[in-house]
This record gives C-alpha cells, structure tokens and sequence, in this order.
C-alpha cells in the first residue's frame, strides 16, 4: 500500500530537482532525453524545450516535463510505464548531481570567455584613449 502512495505522490508532485533557471532546466532535459535515447529498452522524443516522450517499441509510455525545476510525469500507457519510472529514478539518482556541476561549470567557461572578451574590449578602448590624448 506505501508503494502506491509513493507512485501517486511521485505522479501528483514530480521531482524536485532544484534547477534556478529556464536554461537549466533545458539543459537538464537534453541531458535527459540523451539518456533514454542510450537506454535499451525505451527511446524519447522532444516535443519541447521541456517535454520529453518516452516510447517503449513504438508505444508512448510517458511525457516527462522538466519545467519550473521539478520533473513531471504524465502516464499514457500501463505497459512498460512501471519499467520507466524506474528509469527516471535511476537518472535523477546516478546523474543528477553530475549534470548540475556540468552545467554550473559550462556557464562558468562562458561567463569567463565574457569577461575575457570585456575585458579585451576595455584595454583596446583605453588604448585608444591614450593614443588620442597625445
């Protein structure tokens, strides 16, 4: 009987996966469209920047939305479903952490090239600067 309270909690709530923003949240499900595309036995589909379809031999199982930072799921099918899930719970436990620091160091490299290419931008203004004061 837990275990039906559990999967009723798990389909009404989702998973909060603690993303802070749209683009993490697009990131997150790339990530994890890529990883049921590598799974055996199901394939996705994006139909969005945050729905995903998961499909077991052609048949759509489930719509996953990573949206608002919490991973949703939306059964179609009862075959195949329970087998999924269970998928699902293996990405979030296994690559959850992994995918979040990928992410914070992706944008870390880019906000560095930025300042970089700010910073390049500053010393060519200023050295125009002193070449038009002399």
């Amino acid at each position: 009987m837990k275990e039906k309270k559990i999967l009723k909690n798990l389909l009404e709530f989702g998973i909060d996966l603690a993303l802070t923003t749209e683009d993490e949240n697009i990131y997150y499900a790339l990530e994890f469209a890529n990883f049921i595309q590598d799974s055996m036995m199901f394939d996705s589909l994006m139909t969005s920047e945050s729905d995903i379809e998961i499909f077991s031999f052609e048949e759509k199982v489930l719509t996953v939305v990573i949206q608002n930072g919490t991973l949703t799921i939306q059964p179609h099918a009862e075959e195949g479903a329970f087998e999924a899930v269970l998928l699902i719970l293996r990405f979030v436990s296994e690559r959850h952490e992994s995918i979040k620091e990928s992410y914070i160091k992706l944008n870390t490299e880019e906000s560095l090239k930025d300042d970089e290419d700010e910073s390049e931008d500053d010393s060519e203004w200023i050295w125009y600067e002193n070449i038009l004061l002399k």
